[in-house]
């Protein structure tokens, strides 16, 4: 956060269940704005491999950070669908 006092109210005088925070205005919209390219965990899929079962996080992606992704997949199915691509059969044929 930017260098700003952050005020921290307990429940005992606001009447609330939670504690109160008062922040500047400019690091609340920092830290929304923040909060606003964090990849947010939509749900577990279950993928099956080699006989094994496995839990897969599946994440949503917002603002510039989706962006970025979808001009690098649009990049990759250029470069597949114009033969630009080879198929490896193991990571070490990239060495």
């Amino acid at each position: 956060m930017a260098n700003g006092t952050i005020t921290i109210i307990p429940k005992k005088i606001t009447g609330g269940v939670e504690d109160l925070v008062m922040l500047p205005r400019g690091e609340f919209e920092e830290m929304q704005e923040r909060l606003r390219q964090v990849p947010v965990l939509k749900r577990y899929e279950i993928v099956h491999h080699q006989k094994k079962q496995y839990q897969v996080p599946v994440y949503q992606l917002i603002g510039k950070a989706a962006s970025r992704l979808d001009r690098r997949v649009k990049a990759a199915l250029r470069e597949f669908k114009a033969g630009r691509t080879k198929p490896l059969k193991s990571l070490a044929e990239l060495r």
